[in-house]
């Protein structure tokens, strides 16, 4: 979604815990911020699994800029046929990356999320708000 930021972070001093220290864009910082919380919570985000959800940070902003290009070209045109055919095939691994770290829907509920203790996540204070 274009414009995606952080809801009330004008600057790195005003996030709980940033990101790690990663190089990471804009956009891939606001994914970041917004999904780090959710993964921690399935415990799927954790040291080990950080590379993995950068590059799902990479793969989200990707696919926003090239959504950004279809909304100038207009979806319509010729122009835009090549970027229609990056942004599916990129939404559809931004989806099966999402699915990794169980950010996404899996067509049913989990039923033994709520008899799950969470473990001990040293990603566990960025979701801290």
């Amino acid at each position: 979604m274009p414009g995606f930021e952080p809801v009330g972070a004008s600057s790195e001093s005003d996030l709980a815990l940033p990101p790690p220290a990663f190089k990471l864009s804009k956009t891939e910082r606001a994914f970041w911020i917004a999904e780090a919380p959710h993964a921690i919570a399935q415990q799927t985000l954790m040291a080990a699994t950080a590379v993995g959800f950068r590059e799902l940070c990479q793969q989200f902003a990707l696919k926003e800029a090239i959504a950004k290009k279809i909304l100038t070209l207009g979806a319509a045109t010729r122009d835009a046929d090549s970027y229609l055919r990056a942004y599916t095939k990129l939404a559809q691994r931004v989806d099966s990356s999402m699915a990794r770290f169980k950010l996404t829907a899996f067509g049913k509920p989990d039923a033994g999320a709520s008899s799950r203790k969470p473990a001990a996540n040293p990603w566990a204070q960025v979701a801290r708000p």
